[in-house]
């Protein structure tokens, strides 16, 4: 799904800085879309 409403993090920067996910997969469940959204595995860190 491109251009998520959501606001999902995907990129983290020690510096306070915060950068909305681009895109994400997401499953259509019969009524709305379920985004397979994990932290662990969509949002960076970066430290500088």
């Amino acid at each position: 799904m491109e251009d998520l409403i959501e606001d999902f993090i995907g990129m983290r920067w020690n510096q306070g800085d915060n950068y909305r996910l681009d895109s994400c997969a997401a499953i259509w469940d019969g009524n709305d879309l379920t985004i397979q959204y994990k932290k662990s595995k969509d949002r960076q860190v970066v430290v500088g």
